[in-house]
């Protein structure tokens, strides 16, 4: 674990530099962009750390007696324990925040969830672009929290790695699951284990709309037991038609720091909108 953000670094790079020899990265990025990719990367080191704090010290307040109460539990128990709840967690959060965006007491939650959804792409940095708020919120971060609390640090390691990883390569441009999907012999089955296991395919289906697209559906990370269970599961045949959300992007202060409202300050444009295109 102490070495897991070398390794993220690592995977991360390697799969990067692939996607832009192969091309994948040209002529995408709008100033916005730029901006907001930047802002959301320095906040992952200095803002969520301070944030998984927080976080820390709420399950300790809350559950006074609990520190270490389950370090009893052996490994793998405890382990499939805490993916199922993380995952559980997850998915109504995630759901929670796309089905309140309007909502008149709630549309903060999708504001600082929307972060992740304005690129008009998706490649393996747009698994960084996650608001530095996002922690105090999120149902992976609580439950790992209250986990490793609970005295299963070493089983919430590992599943911190899981998914995180797992992000990483369902969040890649690549999709290798398209031609397995397709095949005559293989197909079914995997789009068998695509009822439980998150694909490609299936989290680009989240960020696009159109055509196969929809973020609406597909609130797994890891699993799509949940989405399949409460029936917001869509397996895709392709890519989306188009990825990210319709109509005009938020100024970047706007999506960068959801659920602060920055963006008329700055531009002094009442709805602090802005349109987002690609520069060449």
């Amino acid at each position: 674990m102490n070495h897991l953000g070398l390794w993220v670094l690592a995977v991360t790079g390697v799969i990067l530099l692939a996607e832009v020899i192969a091309g994948r990265h040209r002529k995408i990025y709008s100033r916005s962009d730029w901006i907001v990719n930047s802002i959301c990367m320095l906040g992952a080191a200095l803002v969520r750390p301070a944030g998984t704090a927080v976080v820390a010290m709420a399950i300790a307040y809350l559950f006074p007696s609990g520190q270490g109460a389950l370090r009893n539990v052996p490994f793998l128990p405890a382990l499939i324990a805490i993916i199922l709840l993380a995952e559980f967690a997850n998915y109504w959060v995630h759901r929670g925040s796309h089905q309140l965006k309007g909502s008149r007491w709630f549309d903060w939650f999708w504001r600082m969830h929307r972060t992740h959804h304005t690129a008009q792409y998706v490649n393996v940095l747009l698994n960084f672009r996650i608001s530095p708020f996002w922690i105090l919120v999120g149902g992976l971060g609580w439950v790992f929290s209250l986990a490793i609390y609970l005295g299963q640090a070493q089983a919430a390691g590992l599943a911190i790695v899981i998914f995180t990883f797992w992000g990483i390569f369902t969040h890649s441009d690549f999709r290798w699951d398209d031609a397995i999907r397709r095949h005559s012999v293989f197909g079914s089955l995997f789009r068998g284990l695509e009822h439980v296991f998150i694909s490609p395919g299936i989290h680009h289906s989240h960020h696009g709309y159109g055509r196969d697209g929809g973020n609406f559906r597909n609130f797994g990370v890891f699993l799509s037991i949940y989405d399949w269970m409460f029936g917001t599961l869509h397996i895709p045949t392709g890519r989306p038609f188009r990825y990210g959300i319709p109509g005009n992007t938020p100024h970047w202060a706007d999506d960068a720091f959801s659920p602060l409202r920055l963006g008329a300050l700055i531009s002094g444009h009442p709805s602090g909108e802005a349109e987002s295109k690609p520069l060449s």
